[in-house]
């Protein structure tokens, strides 16, 4: 079995939806799945190294106050990753030529997002060619691997719900419990004191009522 990811795309921030062919012998399987298990960390950051891109191929490019701050060989600033983020990538192959299509949000000031799409780019002739398509390939290569460990099993643990006592920590028994407790002992009692020619009368408050 042989997988190669095609798309993927994070869902509500935290989970995981792609489509991958599935190599075998004498057959290719197309399929598309998704998880409610939470992408780790490794994924995340994967996906947001093709921000710099998204930004360079969108209409972002025509605003010089974010292009001058992109640098692909350095972390890029807070100002752009706390507004921008990457949700998602496809592959398609066109004529032995790879082509790459990249989402992500803006987020407004409104508290709204506004989507961004790059349109499907390729490696582009010698006129036109985009000069960073490498560095995009390699980051897509990176998140298709991040997306396959996924599918291994490498995922963030899921938050536990807090338990209201500690292990070691004492567990009083509800009054039900031990009002109960009291009684069976009782009447136990009254058991033994009988085999030994003892009459012994047990009464609670429940049995009055």
């Amino acid at each position: 079995m042989e997988i190669h990811v095609k798309s993927a795309e994070i869902r509500s921030r935290l989970f995981l939806k792609w489509s991958y062919e599935d190599h075998k012998p004498g057959r290719k399987d197309t399929l598309t799945a998704n998880s409610d298990a939470p992408i780790h960390d490794d994924l995340h950051n994967a996906f947001q190294s093709l921000l710099p891109h998204l930004l360079l191929l969108t209409e972002q490019k025509q605003k010089p106050d974010v292009v001058k701050q992109l640098d692909l060989d350095k972390p890029l600033p807070e100002e752009i990753t706390n507004k921008f983020k990457v949700t998602g990538f496809s592959t398609e192959e066109k004529n032995g030529e790879t082509y790459v299509k990249i989402t992500g949000v803006r987020h407004l000031n409104t508290g709204k997002n506004l989507a961004l799409t790059m349109p499907s780019t390729g490696r582009g002739s010698k006129e036109d060619e985009y000069e960073f398509f490498d560095k995009m390939i390699d980051a897509v290569e990176l998140i298709k691997g991040e997306v396959v460990a996924f599918m291994e099993g490498k995922q963030a643990e899921r938050s536990q719900p807090e338990i209201g006592f500690d292990e070691d920590e004492d567990f009083e028994p509800e009054e039900f419990e031990a009002e109960q407790k009291a009684k069976n002992d009782f009447k136990q009692m009254a058991k033994d004191f009988k085999k030994k020619g003892v009459t012994m009368e047990v009464r609670t408050s429940e049995d009055a009522a």
